[in-house]
């Protein structure tokens, strides 16, 4: 394991350290193939500025009609 997970003792804080590495990896295989590039900021952006908000509004929407409909 590498030195920043055994420094943190708090499952929280090493959860938060993995998502950030996995972020950080995604980021690095995307930049050849993202238009303009891909980093950590953009793809934070993209995930929970763009896709999150679409994800719960459809999950919402299907709720809603599922509901609606019985």
């Amino acid at each position: 394991m590498s030195k920043t997970f055994q420094q943190h003792p708090n499952l929280w804080q090493w959860v938060f350290d993995l998502c950030v590495v996995f972020l950080v990896w995604a980021a690095k295989n995307l930049d050849p193939v993202w238009p303009g590039g891909m980093d950590y900021i953009k793809i934070n952006v993209v995930l929970f500025c763009i896709v999150l908000p679409v994800v719960l509004a459809g999950s919402l929407a299907l709720n809603v009609y599922l509901l609606w409909t019985r």
